[in-house]
């Protein structure tokens, strides 16, 4: 699929994209597939919307590829597992353990899946225009962080960071910082799950580095905070040793 999308004219190409994009959307949300195979077709997404940006926003095709993306970030791994979401697809585990199939064999999913969820909401973010992917993320985002279930509010964050990087010039996102700070910084001092606490805090970080000068009116608010709260957990090691 990535050789026909980048190799072939774009007259060849256009008129399969949107099947090609079915079929790729079908085997990624697919749990009984193995885990590599669902790993390649997002690795397969994210070059079409490299290669064929243009005919993804003038057919809308970005909007399934975000509820798509969105739901395999929030996908039920391990809530305490704090690896880089944004760190690539472990090809290098090549299709270790992936011979039994799916997710059904443990209790949780192939962290390589939600990991290559995040690294195409990096892709979208960073190449779909802000005024078509920031309502997408404003939703979905707003909907998990009032979740009960931590994996999805874990993948609020994951996108969250996303935009803020990707959408760093988009004025909606600028105008709603003051509804998105108070949020985010209550995920970090006070949810209940450590992996979701971990992500918030790498939020803020995205915020203050490619949201300036905006962010800096919430300073005031946000470091006491986030010192009080980095003070209490060290005070929680020391006890424990």
């Amino acid at each position: 699929v990535d050789d026909f999308l980048s190799d072939f004219p774009a007259s060849m190409v256009t008129p399969h994209v949107p099947t090609c994009l079915q079929f790729l959307l079908l085997t990624a949300c697919t749990s009984s597939i193995a885990s590599s195979a669902r790993v390649k077709a997002m690795d397969s997404i994210q070059a079409l919307v490299v290669h064929r940006t243009k005919q993804v926003v003038k057919k809308k095709l970005f909007s399934p590829i975000f509820s798509a993306a969105f739901a395999l970030s929030a996908e039920a791994a391990d809530p305490d597992d704090e690896g880089d979401d944004a760190g690539g697809s472990d090809d290098e585990d090549g299709d270790e353990g992936d011979e039994g199939g799916g997710e059904g064999d443990g209790q949780y999913a192939d962290g390589r899946v939600c990991r290559s969820a995040c690294v195409l909401m990096d892709c979208l973010a960073n190449l779909i225009p802000p005024q078509h992917c920031y309502p997408l993320v404003r939703h979905g985002c707003s909907t998990a962080m009032a979740s009960a279930d931590p994996g999805q509010r874990k993948a609020a964050m994951c996108i969250l960071g996303s935009a803020a990087e990707g959408m760093q010039n988009h004025p909606e996102l600028k105008d709603e910082l003051g509804s998105w700070v108070p949020a985010v910084l209550q995920s970090a001092c006070s949810d209940p799950v450590k992996a979701v606490r971990s992500k918030a805090v790498s939020v803020m970080d995205m915020f203050a580095e490619h949201l300036q000068p905006e962010i800096l009116t919430h300073s005031g608010t946000v470091l006491p905070q986030l010192l009080q709260v980095s003070t209490g957990r060290a005070q929680q090691v020391l006890l424990q040793l």
